[in-house]
């Protein structure tokens, strides 16, 4: 014989509320974690690299024909003027882009020149922010717009 279940004491509307945290939490828990960007520099190819990015968010790039601008946009490479406070006034360095299975390259169309600082910086399009993290009002702390470095060719 089966057993009956007690009902006894038994409230709906915190049965539901508890369901609804259940599902907020399953929800918090599978989302992704954001990309670990990283720029770094390839002295043997004269080339920045942009590293960190998930091969999904590569091979979407990939697909997509995107234009000098939007390149410039996502991941610019400067020089840097002799005023330090004006480097987000610079024009980017031409050159060309590449995409591999696990970075964006940037070759510069005239080589970098020795002794010359220079900063990189990779804008963040991603989607780490999740609407769950707005309706709890958390934040990538201590993460800007943009990861960058700043190197001395």
């Amino acid at each position: 014989m089966g057993r009956k279940f007690n009902t006894e004491g038994f409230s709906l509307p915190l049965f539901k509320m508890k369901k609804s945290l259940f599902l907020l939490l399953i929800l918090t828990a599978c989302r992704s974690k954001p990309a670990n960007i990283k720029i770094t520099v390839d002295y043997d190819h004269q080339a920045v690299k942009v590293t960190g990015l998930t091969i999904v968010d590569l091979q979407g790039i990939k697909r997509d024909s995107i234009t000098t601008e939007a390149w410039q946009s996502l991941f610019p490479v400067y020089a840097m003027p002799p005023d330090t406070g004006m480097r987000s006034y610079q024009r980017p360095l031409h050159g060309r882009y590449t995409i591999t299975n696990r970075a964006i390259l940037f070759t510069p169309d005239t080589p970098f020149i020795s002794g010359q600082t220079y900063f990189a910086r990779y804008y963040r399009y991603d989607k780490s922010i999740t609407a769950i993290d707005l309706v709890l009002h958390r934040r990538a702390l201590g993460r800007g717009a943009y990861a960058e470095l700043i190197f001395k060719y």
